[in-house]
């Protein structure tokens, strides 16, 4: 409810560019690791391994009852790299969008390389969605 319709909603991890995905002991892997597509520990922060892409060119963006999705545009497949890509637009809404309106967007393709012989066990990442007035 804005009188400037313009937006940018992004995902990032909640810890910031040094968080790993982790079973709250000391296993762990990288999700923003560039070498060789994740598959090694490149030159980051960490000696972990590992890379997340995110691709919201492949979601559904559903606007609510009377409204539409004019100005709405999803954003493109990235990959997190540390220092580089912290974070990942999943949509933008120009000034050509309608006011006082909502919309689901589903559907998106996240994919992560997990690094072989990696040990078995459950791992969790935060990650935070952010939205920013334009």
């Amino acid at each position: 409810t804005t009188a400037t319709p313009g937006w940018a909603l992004s995902i990032a991890a909640t810890s910031g560019a040094a968080a790993t995905w982790s079973d709250g002991g000391t296993n762990k892997y990288d999700y923003n690791d560039a070498t060789t597509a994740g598959c090694a520990d490149g030159t980051d922060a960490d000696t972990f391994a590992g890379q997340m892409t995110i691709n919201p060119s492949v979601a559904t963006i559903t606007p609510a009852a009377g409204c539409t999705a004019t100005g709405v545009a999803k954003g493109a497949q990235t990959a997190f790299i540390e220092g580089t890509t912290n974070a990942i637009t999943i949509a933008t809404a120009s000034a050509t969008a309608p006011i006082n309106c909502r919309w689901n967007i589903t559907g998106l393709a996240l994919s992560q390389t997990i690094p072989a012989e990696q040990v078995n066990a459950t791992y969790s990442l935060g990650l935070t969605l952010t939205i920013i007035a334009q």
